[in-house]
């Protein structure tokens, strides 16, 4: 970060794995699952004094539906996916620099 800047704005994009667990539904056949995605999102880091940092972060998380859901069958009677299992996620915190 440039000398005397209070701010600083950034991008970011990864790849991340869900795991979803069990759920306590009486009766559930499906088990637990596992998809693999993709998130981008921004944000911006706003200095408070010397090492500590405000931010303010935005992603949003794409991936596959989880245990493998689908809905009711088409005309045709092939089963549909729902596709993709999207997350807007939004995170305040401070963080300290060294």
């Amino acid at each position: 970060m440039p000398r005397g800047e209070w701010f600083r704005p950034y991008v970011t994009a990864g790849v991340d794995v869900q795991f979803w667990s069990t759920p306590g539904v009486p009766d559930w056949a499906g088990g637990s699952s596992k998809n693999i995605g993709f998130n981008y999102g921004g944000g911006v880091k706003l200095r408070i004094f010397k090492p500590v940092y405000f931010r303010l972060d935005v992603r949003d998380i794409l991936a596959g539906s989880p245990y493998g859901l689908q809905y009711a069958n088409d005309a045709s009677g092939s089963p549909r996916s729902p596709g993709l299992y999207r997350q807007l996620q939004g995170t305040v915190g401070l963080s300290i620099t060294f």
